[in-house]
């Protein structure tokens, strides 16, 4: 219900604005565990659904579970990789989930849902 009333009042507050979700990336630390995060990612999906109009997902979840860890990257203080303390991504996943936001607003822009300017 909170997610719910978090999305209203950012309609209502910014009423010519999209309004995109992040799922929450897969964690552990302070109770984020991985269990936890599926379990909020997948009601909250059902609820974005829900909404009128429904919202906008950014799959971050899916993302962050797609990548598999290599020598040159850095090296996590927790068993979930992508996160630099089982909380924060690291800088360069950040960006990566900056990249995909920005992709959107693109297709929006083209497709004229939203101003250039």
């Amino acid at each position: 219900m909170g997610a719910r009333r978090l999305v209203e009042a950012l309609r209502l507050e910014f009423p010519r604005s999209s309004v995109v979700w992040r799922t929450m990336h897969p964690g552990m630390k302070h109770s984020i565990t991985p269990r936890v995060v599926a379990d909020f990612n997948r009601n909250f999906r059902a609820v974005a659904s829900q909404l009128s109009p429904p919202l906008a997902l950014l799959e971050g979840e899916a993302m962050l579970q797609q990548l598999t860890p290599r020598e040159y990257l850095p090296r996590s203080k927790t068993p979930v990789y992508g996160t630099s303390d089982g909380r924060h991504l690291w800088p360069y996943l950040n960006v990566a989930l900056l990249n995909q936001v920005l992709n959107l607003l693109q297709q929006a822009v083209e497709e004229g849902a939203v101003c250039a300017q």
